[in-house]
């Protein structure tokens, strides 16, 4: 999924192809193929919930562990009551009365004890199959976990305690986990780090096997009988457990440390993370330790995030206290105003497994490298990075489009090349909170609006000369009219309004007083708008410097109005015009969608000029010579237009070239 943002991730398949166990595959199931993944789970034959990770991935505690295994009644619970008892040395103990859990579809509770490891198993057996009763039983399905065949699948998310911090669902404390941690703070990427294993000593006194990931002690079938093992009941009934520990390596830099070998040979395993990490339970590390004060904003996040997972869930089977009709789900208002959440998305918080992608990526201690991906991937994804609230009354009633486009010419280029043609970009708002910017043509706009048409449309043109607007009004101006004429009923016609956006000129303001300055930069102050005294008698035009220059001095925008048939006859003939095409201008230039402050030029005119400059790369026959070609022959031979780059159709109404 995010192929496109670094190249370090041309490395991944060849490990997931080497992996032992492809977790984050079962894990691209469960987000991108909910109801298939959901199918699966049918074939379940039992499934190991809540204090799993607690009780069998954390040790160190002196209380006595539990652990809760859900199985459907009969010959499943038999089954696996018989395996616990006769290979894994638990005794049974009590019988508890389950009556007062009918509706949550238990039948009865069986408690398993082995005293010598201080653990107890309760064997909860469903009537029917017991996903639904986890449901309904566990606070939170970010601790569901559940057993396919003979392996075991963590559905644990990726928590975020803090910003760009992750913490996996595992047990730092041990030699390797404390060393992990000292060269994360050093500033190490993760992509060369593997989870932090149990340590040497903690391995002697584990008296039962860890399951869960390819970095898990290693449990190997042995069939008794000749047959291959297919489901756990199988497995149950007819092979027997040993346990196998891996040779793990850990690479830091150009060194390798090795892990102990433990008497199998080593393995060539997945890295997914290498920060800071502990159990789900947020015990000590975070109960009593260094991200103590995070806790409340865990637990409340891990609730967001399962009450959106559960809404993937058929309405009649999903438990009552999670009705989609919760507002708990949705973000915070004051954070809905700054940010909407991409339609694509399935549900909050969304860390598993685009959170296991990203991590990889060794930028992302970066924290400016991360915002930017952010907010580029939110663009492409249909959401809304920034909404300016203060904008005219032609934008807040829905019935205006803003459309930018750009045109760029063939230059520098040899006499055989020169006849490659000029390429045309243009993008279009779909909403009134001017967010999306898709290059798509005007019919996605009309989806998006009740399947009405704008009645304004505000042109920005990009890449015009002084001596160019003529050929505006003569040429392009009558084939936008034509377009129209092919969507519009007659005498509908929508208004226009064309505004030549120049950034190319030698035009430069400075402060006269200090009043007028920005003591930083020492520039005039952003926003600053001059319509007069500089303009030309001829034309509508006006200087506008929305920014603030990171150096030198600022380069104010020069915008010509062409030709206006909505801000005059809305607002008058006047200054009252002027001011709100100048108020809507500069509004604009602070949506831009990939910064977080304002931009030099109309963010319409210039993604029109980032569209023009992919339609080129979309090109390589017309617009790209490789060295060789130009020291052997100055001949030009297009290559058939087939060859050109098509934009996937799934795109083509997206920001893609963002």
């Amino acid at each position: 999924m995010l192929q496109m943002v670094c190249k370090a991730f041309r490395w991944l398949p060849a490990r997931l192809r080497g992996a032992l166990f492809n977790l984050n595959a079962h894990l691209q199931g469960f987000v991108l193929e909910p109801d298939k993944f959901r199918q699966r789970m049918q074939d379940c034959d039992a499934i190991i919930s809540r204090g799993f990770a607690l009780n069998f991935f954390v040790r160190g505690c002196s209380q006595t562990l539990y652990l809760d295994v859900f199985v459907q009644n009969g010959q499943k619970a038999e089954s696996f009551t018989q395996y616990i008892t006769e290979e894994e040395s638990y005794v049974t103990g009590s019988v508890q009365d389950a009556s007062d859990e009918r509706d949550r579809d238990i039948h009865s509770i069986l408690l398993l004890q082995n005293l010598e490891r201080k653990t107890t198993i309760r064997i909860v057996q469903t009537a029917s199959f017991p996903l639904l009763t986890i449901l309904q039983t566990s606070c939170t399905t970010a601790d569901l976990n559940f057993i396919l065949c003979d392996k075991a699948y963590s559905l644990f998310p990726a928590l975020t305690i803090q910003k760009h911090v992750f913490y996996p669902l595992r047990d730092l404390d041990n030699e390797g986990g404390r060393r992990l941690v000292e060269y994360a703070h050093q500033g190490w990427t993760n992509r060369d780090f593997n989870w932090p294993d149990w340590s040497s000593e903690g391995l002697k006194g584990l008296g039962h096997r860890r399951i869960g990931d390819n970095l898990s002690l290693v449990v190997h079938l042995q069939d008794n009988v000749g047959t291959p093992s297919s489901t756990l009941s199988h497995f149950i009934e007819h092979s027997r457990c040993e346990i196998t520990h891996e040779s793990l390596s850990a690479q830091f830099g150009n060194s390798t440390r090795r892990r102990r070998n433990f008497g199998a040979t080593s393995r060539h395993v997945l890295t997914l993370t290498a920060k800071k990490i502990s159990s789900y339970s947020l015990r000590r590390p975070l109960t009593d330790g260094e991200f103590s004060g995070w806790g409340n904003f865990v637990r409340e996040r891990l609730s967001r995030w399962t009450r959106a997972e559960l809404f993937k869930i058929a309405p009649g089977a999903r438990p009552a206290a999670f009705d989609p009709a919760a507002s708990s789900i949705a973000f915070d208002e004051n954070d809905l105003q700054t940010f909407t959440q991409p339609l694509s998305w399935d549900y909050a918080d969304d860390q598993l497994p685009r959170c296991h992608l990203a991590q990889i990526c060794e930028c992302l201690h970066n924290l400016q490298t991360c915002a930017n991906i952010g907010l580029k991937w939110n663009l492409k994804n249909g959401g809304t990075n920034h909404i300016v609230k203060d904008t005219i009354d032609i934008l807040t009633s829905g019935r205006a489009m803003v459309v930018g486009y750009d045109v760029t010419h063939p230059t520098n280029m040899s006499n055989e090349k020169s006849a490659a043609p000029s390429l045309i970009g243009m993008v279009a708002s779909v909403d009134k909170d001017l967010g999306q910017w898709p290059a798509s043509r005007l019919l996605l706009r009309r989806q998006r609006n009740q399947d009405r048409l704008p009645e304004f449309l505000i042109i920005y043109r990009n890449g015009v000369s002084e001596g160019q607007f003529t050929q505006v009004l003569t040429t392009e101006l009558p084939m936008i009219r034509k377009a129209c004429d092919q969507l519009y009923a007659p005498k509908q016609h929508p208004r226009l309004s064309i505004i030549v956006s120049i950034k190319r000129h030698q035009t430069r303001f400075y402060p006269t007083s200090g009043v007028n300055m920005d003591q930083k930069s020492r520039n005039i102050k952003k926003g600053t708008v001059i319509d007069c005294g500089v303009s030309q008698a001829r034309y509508w035009d006006f200087f506008l410097t929305a920014h603030t220059a990171l150096k030198g001095t600022a380069r104010p925008a020069h915008y010509t109005v062409l030709m206006d048939e909505i801000f005059r006859e809305k607002y008058g003939v006047g200054d009252s015009a002027a001011d709100q095409l100048e108020k809507l201008t500069h509004n604009l230039c602070y949506p831009f969608g990939r910064a977080t402050k304002a931009f030099s030029i109309c963010p319409p005119a210039y993604y029109a000029d980032i569209v023009c400059e992919r339609a080129r790369v979309h090109r390589p026959a017309l617009f790209d010579i490789s060295d060789a070609a130009s020291t052997t022959t100055s001949a030009y031979q297009p290559v058939a237009p087939s060859t050109n780059v098509q934009v996937h159709p799934n795109l083509r109404d997206t920001m893609y070239y963002i």
